[in-house]
């Protein structure tokens, strides 16, 4: 039997290797994990070495001398295909239970219904001057409406080439394409926000958790450099989301 992925480390994060061509998408947006102290611990481990050379019996040639193969050196044959691009390790977190997030202004906060909080970043909404509670009925300058929000997995897009290209082309008064104002403006990553019943939006529409350059938005929820790690929490996760929006 050919392996896809391997469970190379269990824990609090638990470690898979991949073929690259069948990483999971959650993968492309973190920085890459640095395998080898990982695939070390499982030497002495029977079961985890064997499923490291079923991985490499994919390959007909590796098959055909695995038997003359040691431990180390199956390692080693991991180590040169992550190296030359045709493995990846990637790390999958365990997500305990159901999950939200909650924004207040400043932060954007993950946590659990247990209490625990996972993961926060600096996050922002609005135009620079507009960002308060009081503002929040302000088309186009404030920031997202208070209530709460859906995050689906269905809403979630990534930019292309041709969309970042088309949206550089945009300029004061005139937006092209689908992300005007291209990676500047959005970041590379975005989820659209749809407000759950009993959410005063104020007429208000087309919100989104994306990123940028600089923090600041039309109301959507800016996370500017953080943008891809939470997307990669996001993905990742694999469930649909609440948001709750509560301003200090």
């Amino acid at each position: 039997m050919y392996l896809n992925a391997v469970l190379i480390k269990s824990g609090i994060e638990d470690y898979y290797l991949h073929y690259w061509s069948d990483v999971p998408p959650y993968a492309f947006v973190e920085r890459p994990v640095f395998a080898d102290n990982i695939l070390t611990g499982c030497l002495g481990n029977f079961t985890r070495m064997h499923q490291l050379r079923s991985f490499l019996c994919r390959n007909d040639v590796m098959q055909y001398s695995m038997n003359r193969m040691s431990d180390h050196q199956v390692l080693d044959a991991i180590r040169h295909m992550i190296k030359s691009g045709r493995a990846v390790v990637v790390m999958k977190r365990k997500f305990l239970g159901n999950q939200f997030l909650k924004f207040n202004g400043k932060q954007l906060v993950w946590g659990d219904y247990t209490g625990n909080i996972k993961k926060w970043w600096p996050a922002v909404s609005g135009r620079p001057g507009y960002q308060g509670k009081g503002q929040q009925s302000l088309q186009g300058q404030g920031p997202l409406p208070e209530g709460t929000w859906m995050v689906k997995q269905s809403e979630y897009q990534r930019i292309s080439a041709e969309d970042a290209i088309v949206g550089l082309t945009s300029i004061v008064g005139l937006k092209r394409g689908k992300w005007p104002g291209s990676v500047i403006a959005w970041g590379a990553h975005r989820v659209w926000l749809h407000p759950k019943d009993g959410t005063n939006t104020y007429g208000r529409k087309d919100f989104s958790i994306h990123g940028g350059w600089k923090a600041g938005s039309a109301g959507c929820i800016d996370l500017t450099s953080y943008i891809g790690e939470f997307v990669s929490m996001f993905l990742e996760y694999g469930k649909d989301m609440e948001l709750v929006v509560e301003y200090r």
